[in-house]
């Protein structure tokens, strides 16, 4: 078996490899990377992403594209967002368009993957009001900062505009 085929046999169908995960299954990776994409037998998604089946999952794309597992992928009409902490732009990937953005420290807020869910009446805006008032300030800055980062993200911003460093304090 020639070095080609030895690394084709090394893709697994469904996944999506980087150029560099091909090291060690042959002594010329772009000539048999070449030579397997001209007979049809994998597809080049994207400068460094191969993989052998048609039409890969987004998931798998964003993971190879990343190198991570530590993103939030949301489908879109035309494009996919991605929330990440590596990389924002817009992307192609295959036949995928992504859009990345970086999403700062909302993993780090405390219980943020175990906030409780509590149905209220349209009306009660005074429990709405406890609820955020037994929140550390630390966590309700949190909150606040990634409703403000998914609101740039989704406006098409490719950065989050800085917020002005002096504060004034008005009358309570």
């Amino acid at each position: 078996m020639n070095n080609a085929y030895r690394m084709k046999a090394f893709m697994k169908p469904g996944r999506v490899y980087r150029r560099q995960d091909f090291k060690g299954t042959s002594t010329a990776v772009d000539r048999d990377l070449k030579i397997l994409v001209s007979r049809g037998e994998i597809r080049k998604l994207a400068w460094g992403l191969y993989c052998r089946e048609e039409n890969p999952r987004p998931q798998e794309l964003v993971r190879a594209f990343l190198k991570t597992e530590d993103f939030s992928l949301v489908p879109g009409q035309g494009h996919h967002l991605v929330y990440n902490h590596k990389r924002t732009g817009d992307f192609r990937l295959g036949r995928e368009r992504f859009r990345f953005r970086i999403i700062r420290d909302y993993s780090r807020t405390p219980h943020h993957d175990r906030m409780p869910l509590r149905v209220l009446d349209r009306e009660d805006e005074r429990a709405d009001l406890e609820f955020w008032l037994a929140k550390p300030p630390a966590e309700r800055i949190a909150a606040v900062e990634f409703l403000r980062e998914q609101h740039y993200a989704l406006s098409g911003f490719k950065s989050l505009p800085r917020l002005a460093h002096s504060i004034r304090l008005g009358r309570r």
